[in-house]
């Protein structure tokens, strides 16, 4: 049986198919467009500027999240999803192709038979070819822990066809203090292959028990041991709460040194600002008109909000409630405020979000960070929820890696509870640990795909 591919390589793999068969696509359709097989200079003529076309599409796709690690799109959705995707891609081609006449082709019917030919390529590549190549086969796996977060592990892990691992044994440390219990867990092993050893390094319950598994790891069944937490983080791209204690601070997190870095995003968040306030100037006057018509109450509000080093700051927003409690302690819901008709529509396309650009200009915000709370909530959060304010170490964002990943309740397009917010500051965390401008790139192309296709 051969290995199976490394599930981190699988976007990768994804990708270069992908490209593979938009190539593909291409030759087959200059072959139906002129009824034979297309000479050398006539391929690479279409090649170079197609190029740019594939490479959108890999855009596209990207913000249509057919590369997520963990993909949720079913079968049955992809090749809709597909189309979609390229049908978007060839607006952009055309737009492109007869934009720049250098390129010397404007084609039509052969844009409309290479959406076709690449829509079914791609498809059968992706639910066909790809699965066979990918071959799967199962890790099989003891975890040492016990918990919510590690029974949510466990969950993931044997449900998610994208898993390598499968969870045959689950273990307490606790239970393992006894001598029989050892014996029988190392028998059990031995039976079924057992070549994958989750361990909760940090319970301090394991300690006792380090002789039992380095005999276990290497010098008996040679089991491969993997960090229960790291593996936990991978797998669902936020900080687990259990692992959440002062020495995982001091050796995790520091404030962002790396002057290329930080250079590179206010560079992006000045750029974007100046293009979004372009757009907030052509659409003031409409958003203005509405807000006007439905309440004639005042369009924008100035909420106390905290900022970098739990400074206050003041950030601007078009008013999408009934009342402006900027300093309000309550979610939604807790009082008669409620969202307006016209703030629904601002807030689903997150245009109420745009004069925030004058907070950017003036360093106060960044387009990706930690979501700020207004004050008097957050202070609330901070008594509630522990190390909660570590996510201030940064500048905050208006969009980050909570608001693109975490799923709130029907409704709600931001935390309503303690819960939720625990959540939250657990993708806060893993975004302040693996922050980066590629990251930022990346939450940037899924807000817009949570904007346009929510």
């Amino acid at each position: 049986m051969r290995p199976p591919i490394r599930r981190a390589f699988e976007p990768l793999l994804l990708l270069l198919g992908d490209v593979l068969f938009f190539g593909i696509a291409l030759f087959l359709t200059l072959a139906l467009r002129y009824l034979e097989l297309p000479s050398h200079d006539l391929f690479f003529t279409h090649l170079v500027p197609f190029s740019f076309l594939f490479l959108f599409s890999v855009v596209v796709y990207f913000i249509a999240g057919l590369y997520d690690k963990q993909l949720v799109i079913v079968q049955q959705r992809l090749p809709q999803t597909i189309f979609k995707a390229q049908i978007a891609a060839v607006l952009g081609g055309v737009v492109l192709f007869f934009a720049i006449p250098t390129f010397g082709i404007t084609p039509k019917t052969i844009l409309f038979i290479y959406l076709v030919l690449s829509w079914i390529f791609v498809t059968m590549w992706r639910l066909v070819l790809f699965p066979l190549i990918a071959h799967r086969r199962y890790a099989q796996a003891v975890v040492i822990g016990d918990g919510a977060e590690v029974s949510e592990l466990i969950e993931e892990l044997n449900t998610n066809e994208r898993s390598r691992i499968r969870v045959t044994h689950a273990v307490s440390p606790a239970v393992l203090a006894d001598a029989d219990a050892q014996a029988a867990l190392l028998a059990d092993l031995r039976q079924e292959d057992i070549s994958v050893c989750i361990i909760d390094t940090e319970d301090p319950r394991f300690k006792p028990l380090l002789p039992f598994f380095y005999n276990l790891l290497f010098l008996d069944l040679r089991v491969r041991c993997v960090d229960l937490w790291q593996m936990y983080e991978q797998l669902f791209d936020r900080i687990p709460a259990s692992a959440l204690q002062h020495g995982w601070f001091l050796k995790t997190l520091t404030v962002q040194n790396n002057w290329l870095y930080l250079v590179l995003k206010r560079a992006f968040d000045i750029l974007g600002a100046v293009v979004f306030g372009i757009i907030l100037i052509v659409l003031l006057p409409c958003v203005y008109l509405a807000v006007w018509l439905e309440d004639r109450k005042p369009l924008f509000i100035a909420q106390q909000r905290i900022g970098q080093f739990n400074t206050p700051m003041r950030a601007y927003k078009f008013r999408t409630m009934t009342i402006d409690e900027s300093a309000s302690g309550a979610w939604v819901g807790e009082n008669g405020n409620r969202v307006t008709r016209v703030g629904a529509v601002l807030r689903r396309f997150s245009i109420d979000e745009f004069p925030q650009v004058w907070n950017i200009l003036k360093g106060e915000l960044s387009f990706i960070g930690p979501r700020n709370d207004i004050v008097g909530l957050g202070a609330r959060l901070a008594e509630a929820i522990p190390y909660y304010n570590t996510r201030y170490i940064i500048k905050p964002g208006i969009s980050g890696w909570a608001q693109i990943n975490q799923h709130y309740a029907p409704g709600n397009m931001s935390p309503q509870s303690i819960e939720e917010s625990e959540v939250r500051l657990a993708y806060d965390l893993y975004y302040l640990k693996h922050r980066s401008f590629m990251l930022d790139m990346m939450i940037a192309l899924k807000t817009l795909r949570r904007i346009f296709f929510r």
